[in-house]
């Protein structure tokens, strides 16, 4: 792949940007309308989750269900690490190369993420089948432990497919998309898996065939992920590059200024592998630790007590992982606009983005967070009786994720500004703490040590990268928004719960009066405080969202005036390396 020269920024482009307000005008808008799918898919996603739980404990019985989700944590951390960061070197890398109008490279740098992640998924795959024995020793107790080396060695042929179906899906939003990921993932495989799991059982599977069956909704979900990105990529050639304003010439499909005008041969083939895994390779280390953090709790709880506690404490605490998903939805729809923001040094504009994104994701999950708090038994009693011994482990991790929900997308600032091996360092010390903490208060508070820990884990995980954010990017995350909506949502759902709770007791009665005074109060309380709430910049008229107001686009432009560096096209991904960021040691570019 060719190189272009570092110095104007808009040689990459063919043009400058004529309005540099104008560019950012519709982030808050944007981010609302592909929040909005992304919510739909989080929360199908939350409750299809809901209903697996609650099929596997009903179906199987507390302890079958807990060999079975001890089974699933170690097959998503095999998946996960497997993946080697490629999903998110794909989705940079697809924007990049959309944004340089060289759509023909998107297809030899798919192979060159897919074919390391295939090969590794296979070995993978290859260990967790012939080893199922002895890792089954380390997680598992007594009789559990034939099922689960059973049931491992079930999943391992189903490892390469769920990887392979996991990144191809993810690298969809390189094409500025959101809904593949949200229908095929979010929606479609995740309200398949209780209505697959469901009908195994009563046919008279049993657990082995329900991991089976579990599994092989990845093989459902590949075939779609396949054609989806076949088509756009099919599309990004297609599409003719339009004139820009100053003169740029334009091209049409099939000809050499679109098809042709860049070729791989086999120095770019070695450099677009070397910039592409210096990239991916710390994300890939980054999502190792994220995934150990969601699931390790689960197999040290079944190795230090049982997989039966390990079953009680991943229905217990899994339940408000509806917010989490929320948050991460949100996430993946603000963190390409940061790194368009960051990219041209508007770290003011990135402030407003980031902490109006906080209190959205507050105003969601707060409410929640409160009620699960007041009515804990009345909501794990939903899964069987002795699931209420997570009720301490459930308490922990909502009070966790109430802070966590306060710093917004803080880690997604640090990891889109182009700092992966500062990610990777920041991930690697929650899970570090997380493992500790861990070992250290399970055997002393059982599961309910373990939901301390993980709510401790993400609050040390929120704090980190906003604290970093704030000392090295100039980007404010300490947000007045989200301070306004969780004092909102603790006074008009927080004292109803309370007082129904009191009044009407842990029951399904009090949880549904709760539900329906404090909803209703917290909804005319954002009313009421629209503007203090940001809830004015997510019903505005799109034309009229401005992060930092017409002064200060004005002042943007006599800033960064067309031809200058601050001046380069939002969707330009390339070279991130070469902005005027903060050096990190170890490295020019941050990595």
């Amino acid at each position: 792949m060719s190189e272009v020269p570092q110095g104007d920024a808009t040689a990459r482009s063919g043009s400058a940007e004529p309005d540099e307000g104008s560019s950012d005008q519709n982030h808050l808008g944007g981010v609302a309308r592909g929040g909005a799918l992304n919510l739909v898919g989080a929360l199908v996603y939350g409750a299809s989750n809901f209903a697996l739980l609650w099929v596997l404990n009903r179906e199987l019985g507390i302890t079958a269900a807990g060999v079975a989700l001890v089974a699933i944590a170690a097959f998503n951390i095999l998946a996960r690490v497997a993946e080697l960061g490629a999903a998110t070197g794909l989705i940079r890398w697809v924007s990049r190369l959309r944004a340089e109008r060289t759509p023909d490279l998107i297809a030899p740098t798919m192979w060159v993420g897919l074919v390391p992640v295939t090969v590794i998924s296979v070995c993978f795959a290859w260990v967790l089948g012939t080893h199922s024995d002895s890792i089954a020793q380390l997680f598992a107790d007594g009789e559990t432990v034939g099922q689960l080396s059973k049931v491992l060695a079930a999943l391992a042929p189903f490892l390469p497919f769920a990887v392979f179906e996991t990144v191809l899906v993810s690298a969809t939003r390189g094409y500025d998309v959101m809904w593949p990921q949200a229908a095929i993932e979010k929606i479609g495989r995740a309200a398949l898996l209780p209505i697959v799991v469901l009908v195994t059982t009563r046919l008279g599977g049993d657990v082995v065939a329900v991991a089976r069956a579990w599994a092989a909704t990845n093989l459902v979900a590949l075939v779609p992920a396949v054609i989806v990105t076949r088509r756009l990529m099919q599309r990004a050639c297609q599409t003719p590059i339009v004139p820009e304003k100053h003169g740029a010439a334009s091209a049409t499909p099939g000809t050499s200024a679109h098809l042709g005008a860049q070729r791989l041969d086999r120095a770019a083939w070695l450099a677009t592998t070397r910039s592409f895994w210096a990239f991916s390779a710390p994300r890939a280390a980054g999502q190792t630790f994220e995934v150990s953090i969601a699931w390790i709790d689960t197999l040290l709880v079944s190795a230090l007590i049982s997989t039966s506690a390990a079953g009680i404490y991943a229905s217990g605490t899994r339940y408000v992982l509806i917010g989490a998903f929320v948050g991460e939805a949100l996430m993946q729809v603000v963190g390409p606009r940061v790194s368009g923001l960051m990219t041209r040094h508007r770290y003011r504009a990135t402030s407003h983005l980031v902490r109006t994104a906080a209190g959205w994701q507050t105003a969601i999950t707060w409410p929640m967070y409160l009620l699960v708090i007041a009515f804990a038994p009345v909501l794990l009693g939903v899964f069987g009786e002795q699931v209420l011994a997570a009720e301490g482990a459930l308490l922990a991790l909502s009070l966790g994720l109430m802070v966590f929900s306060l710093f917004g997308p803080a880690a997604s600032v640090i990891l889109m500004g182009g700092r992966s091996s500062q990610a990777m360092g920041n991930a690697a010390a929650a899970v570090t703490f997380n493992v500790v903490g861990n070992l250290l208060l399970i055997p002393w508070l059982g599961i309910t040590g373990a939901g301390v820990v993980w709510a401790l884990t993400l609050v040390l995980s929120a704090a980190l990268p906003a604290s970093q954010a704030h000392r090295q990017m100039q980007v404010d995350m300490v947000s007045r928004t989200a301070l306004w909506t969780a004092g909102i949502a603790t006074v008009t759902v927080g004292v109803p719960a309370a007082f129904f709770r009191v009044v009407a007791g842990a029951t399904p009665t009090g949880l549904f009066l709760a539900t329906l005074v404090g909803l209703g109060a917290f909804g005319a309380g954002m009313w009421r405080f629209r503007s203090e709430t940001g809830l004015d910049d997510l019903m505005a008229d799109p034309a009229q969202l401005s992060p930092v107001g017409p002064a200060a686009n004005i002042a943007g432009r006599a800033e960064h005036p067309a031809g200058s560096a601050g001046s380069a096209p939002l969707l330009d991904l390339s070279d991130d390396s070469r902005r005027q960021f903060p050096t990190m040691p170890g490295g020019t570019d941050g990595r």
